[in-house]
């Protein structure tokens, strides 16, 4: 799985949850709390999202300080989930991608 993939899916997670809305024009690069396309309920349930997920847990402080954008949570769940992790979590819970 390369990183497009991977934001393909977490996208559909995102919009699946009414984190973003499917209608919405998405910049990957911008900051997800300055521009109010998130606030703090927005964070803990994308924290939720990548657990659940991609079975990472993602600290609150890290999610503030580091996981600024949506580039910036891909990049982070790519450094921390193998492409195989990630197969055998999606085949075990039968979503396809």
């Amino acid at each position: 799985m390369d990183i497009q993939e991977l934001k393909e899916h977490f996208l559909a997670l995102c919009y699946e949850h009414g984190i973003i809305s499917p209608d919405e024009e998405i910049d990957c690069t911008m900051d997800l709390v300055e521009s109010g396309m998130i606030d703090s309920m927005g964070i803990m349930i994308l924290q939720s999202i990548i657990d659940e997920n991609y079975n990472i847990f993602v600290p609150e402080p890290v999610f503030v300080a580091e996981l600024r954008s949506i580039n910036d949570v891909l990049h982070y769940i790519a450094k921390n989930l193998s492409i195989k992790e990630f197969s055998t979590i999606q085949s075990n819970r039968g979503n396809r991608i």
